[in-house]
């Protein structure tokens, strides 16, 4: 994985495993495995005694195809394009670009979070700020979940007392 997001980063930014296949990226599977069988045969420096670099370009063919050429794997590529390093190595296995951390450095609501050191020891007033913040945020979190929760439910529990009204004046009423 580290050699492909290596690799990966050296290349052009705007070149896609669609480029190097040139095909479109609403292509057909069937044209993808069309266009890798014409290029591998183009490009294999056993077929054709051609120089190191155009040996690179059939392992880059390879690469493209190893992803493109498999639906679930194709779908994670597409979906990672916006990203700054693909989804899915060269063997189409999935893998996250980024760390569960960003979550800290992205959200401005937990902006203050990023000054905390985990490394630097705290003083005993800062921990408990800390511990407070924290624990005020999951309780309201709870606590709304809960009301949520209890509104939901007596709510249905109106709804299923006005059904039994309804029906209990609809049997009054019927003829039988």
């Amino acid at each position: 994985m580290a050699y492909l997001a290596c690799e990966f980063s050296r290349r052009s930014t705007t070149e896609t495993y669609y480029d190097v296949l040139g095909v479109s990226k609403d292509a057909s599977m069937q044209e993808i495995k069309e266009a890798y069988f014409s290029l591998s045969k183009q490009y294999h420096p056993d077929l054709n005694k051609i120089d190191q670099p155009s040996g690179n370009h059939f392992k880059r063919i390879a690469e493209a195809y190893s992803v493109l050429g498999k639906a679930e794997s194709r779908n994670t590529y597409d979906f990672s394009l916006n990203q700054a390093l693909p989804a899915v190595d060269s063997k189409g296995e999935s893998y996250s670009t980024s760390s569960v951390y960003d979550i800290f450095n992205k959200h401005p609501a937990l902006t203050d979070l990023n000054k905390i050191n985990p490394v630097k020891e705290m003083s005993e007033s800062d921990l408990w700020k800390r511990r407070l913040t924290v624990g005020t945020f999951f309780f309201t979190t709870f606590a709304f979940t809960a009301l949520l929760h209890f509104e939901k439910e007596k709510l249905n529990h109106q709804k299923f007392q006005h059904l039994i009204k309804q029906l209990e004046t609809e049997v009054e009423t019927a003829d039988f």
